[in-house]
């Protein structure tokens, strides 16, 4: 809503920062929860399935980067539709669903492996994020080099240091209860940390205080 209400008054720069920020909070959100799942993946799976099947922790782990890549443009696939500019955006991303079955249906007939699917995904997935970030250049002039360098660059810089932190702390202790806890809690507190500080500037890191200390006041309140 605010972004429809953004365009529709023609405030493009609130329209932007609304979008970077809903990107960037909605990375963090994702990262929380896939990346706990991705480092501790056999022990979910034994956990839930007792004996999960060959390759199900691979499978798991495809699927979830998949989720992540996919949903990283989603604010400026909004974007687009906020402008109602919908009919070329829309046809691209139908051929690309198109094409994603396609090569799938022939690298399965070159006798490629079943995570041959989800790597096509992930690469179809890639391009569309590209096309969103075409469409909402064209259509409410987003430039695309505040997307790489506000948004791009410091999520990848914060994925990096997230996986090199938990892949070092899940292969110096064995696969336990506490291991899985203690990850969940290290998980969280890095992209917490690495998300205030690298991703987010400093306007939006006012903004998330300032609605901390407004739930605090209210649950304060409460009490």
């Amino acid at each position: 809503p605010q972004m429809m209400a953004s365009y529709g008054a023609k405030d493009f720069k609130s329209m932007h920062k609304i979008i970077n920020m809903g990107t960037k909070v909605s990375f963090l959100l994702m990262l929380m929860i896939s990346v706990p799942a991705i480092v501790e993946v056999d022990f979910l799976l034994k956990l839930w399935l007792q004996n999960p099947p060959e390759h199900a922790s691979h499978l798991v782990v495809l699927v979830l980067i998949g989720i992540n890549i996919s949903s990283f443009t989603y604010f400026l696939y909004q974007g687009v539709h906020a402008t109602g500019q919908l009919k070329k955006q829309q046809t691209w991303m139908s051929v690309l669903y198109l094409v994603n079955i396609l090569i799938v249906y022939i690298v399965f007939k070159l006798g490629a492996n079943f995570d041959m699917a989800l790597y096509v995904n992930m690469f179809i997935s890639a391009v569309q994020c590209v096309l969103n970030v075409v469409y909402a250049k064209k259509t409410f002039n987003y430039p695309a080099r505040t997307f790489i360098s506000s948004i791009l660059v410091p999520c990848a810089f914060c994925v990096t240091i997230v996986v090199a932190v938990m892949f070092g702390f899940v292969n110096y202790f064995e696969s336990t209860i506490a291991r899985f806890l203690a990850s969940v809690a290290l998980s969280e507190t890095v992209i917490m940390l690495s998300g205030y500080f690298i991703v987010l500037n400093q306007s939006e890191r006012e903004k998330i205080r300032a609605v901390v200390q407004k739930v605090l006041h209210r649950k304060s309140s409460q009490i």
